[in-house]
Order: structure tokens, then C-alpha cells, then sequence
């Protein structure tokens, strides 16, 4: 996907990317059937495009989780939060850190 997106992108001239939701519904899809390391390289894939975007940072978040990496979902989630609060991500963080 990064390479055709590339590819495309210097084709046309500017910059082309896939759209935001699309890339976090394909992760959150192979969350869905048990592929965590291949979702994983989409919810990054996801924060390399739009890392201004929290939710990005939220959907990286959860894939952490699904990961078992605490530490990694904690740091997802507070980034997600410095670009927008969003009650989602802080109900998950106080989770993390309560436990």
C-alpha cells in the first residue's frame, strides 16, 4: 500500500495518500481475525500519515493492547490525548494506569 500510495503520489505530482478511516478499519479488521502484527503495521502506517490526528494515536493505542504492551498503549494514548482530548482515549489511559 505504501509503495503504490508513493508511487502514485510522484505520478500526480503531489502528495496522495489513502484516507485516514480506511487505513484504521483495515487494522481494526485483522485485530478482528487475530492478525495483531499485520493490523499493527497499518495503525502505524496510519500515524506516519496523519500524525497530527489523535485518533491515529488512539487506534495505535489499542493495537498495543491487543499486543499485551502496556507501556506502548500508555504512551499511544496520551499522545492521542496532547492532540485532543477525547473521552475514549482517557477512559483507556485511566484504566492502564490504574492497573
Amino acid at each position: 500500500m505504501k509503495t503504490h500510495y508513493a508511487k502514485a503520489s510522484k505520478t500526480l505530482g503531489y502528495d496522495n495518500k489513502p484516507d485516514e478511516s480506511m487505513i484504521n478499519q483495515m487494522g481494526y479488521n485483522l485485530l478482528e481475525m487475530e492478525k495483531v502484527d499485520f493490523a499493527g503495521e497499518f495503525f502505524k502506517l496510519n500515524v506516519e500519515y496523519y500524525p497530527n490526528s489523535f485518533n491515529v494515536y488512539d487506534s495505535l493505542g489499542d493495537f498495543y493492547l491487543a499486543s499485551d504492551n502496556k507501556d506502548k498503549a500508555i504512551e499511544s494514548f496520551e499522545k492521542a490525548l496532547a492532540i485532543q482530548d477525547n473521552p475514549d482515549s482517557r477512559k483507556k489511559l485511566e484504566e492502564l494506569k490504574s492497573n
